[in-house]
């Protein structure tokens, strides 16, 4: 990964509106009769992807698949704690802060877990990045855990920059 990344812990407010919104509008996480809620990791990793201007580097973020997590929280000492005893989440959410409507900046999906890095092996499934617009997918060793990439901006493009948010959805 070249891409800009800060780590910031939501409140629990607003990790459980989110969740709240994410269990209504994903029909597939209520297929199992196991599952009767969710959570969200109020661990929020954000992305900054710059388009390479004046000689700067191309920042992308590499395929690959994304882990599962631990969820994570402060303790009344203000310290970051991951709560093992929850489990490992079982889905990755992004969300997407700003469009990208010049070229790159895609979230590509791969169909092919060979993908040579980006050595002229095509993606299936492209993603526009579209303000509002959320990812869920599975993660971790689950089978249908997708190789994925973030694609760079390119020069010349709109906007210079690309905001995303990633978390982590935690099955109850």
């Amino acid at each position: 990964r070249t891409n800009r990344q800060c780590v910031l812990v939501v409140p629990e407010k607003m990790a459980s509106e989110l969740a709240d919104r994410i269990f209504r509008m994903v029909p597939q996480l209520h297929l199992s009769t196991d599952v009767v809620s969710i959570s969200i990791n109020r661990r929020f990793r954000f992305y900054r992807y710059d388009a390479p201007l004046g000689g700067a580097p191309v920042q992308r973020f590499s395929p690959h698949h994304d882990g599962a997590q631990a969820a994570a929280t402060i303790d009344s000492a203000g310290i970051l704690r991951e709560a093992e005893e929850r489990g490992r989440s079982a889905f990755s959410v992004l969300l997407y802060l700003n469009s990208c409507d010049g070229p790159g900046g895609e979230t590509a999906f791969h169909a092919d877990a060979q993908v040579d890095r980006g050595h002229g092996k095509k993606a299936e499934v492209m993603v526009r990045p579209q303000v509002g617009l959320g990812l869920v997918f599975r993660h971790g060793d689950h089978a249908l855990s997708p190789l994925h990439e973030g694609k760079p901006l390119q020069m010349g493009g709109a906007p210079k920059s690309k905001y995303v948010a990633r978390t982590d959805i935690f099955l109850h």
